[in-house]
């Protein structure tokens, strides 16, 4: 196994992120309020977890002005051998 897919696979080992991917995935870009609101979890919780999510390559993030979009990464992770969907929904 590469090191780029354990690097996925542990960074998809927690509860709470495998939770952020599946909201990331329904939509098409995603704001932090969004997914704070969905899941229930403080601002901090949140922002640990979008950043192992991040330092996988498993989201991107895209600022406009203020304000971060985040969206599955699934070009990279497709290149990868990894169906996400199919990942995070069993």
């Amino acid at each position: 196994m590469s090191k780029q897919a354990v690097k996925i696979l542990k960074a998809l080992s927690d509860k709470t992120r495998i939770a952020i991917v599946r909201d990331f995935l329904a939509g098409h870009e995603t704001v932090c309020p969004d997914i704070k609101a969905e899941l229930s979890k403080s601002q901090p919780t949140l922002s640990h977890h979008i950043n192992k999510l991040k330092n996988a390559d498993i989201i991107i993030e895209t600022k406009r002005g203020t304000t971060c979009y985040y969206k599955v990464n699934e070009s990279y992770l497709k290149n990868l051998g990894i169906d996400i969907r199919k990942l995070v929904n069993t």
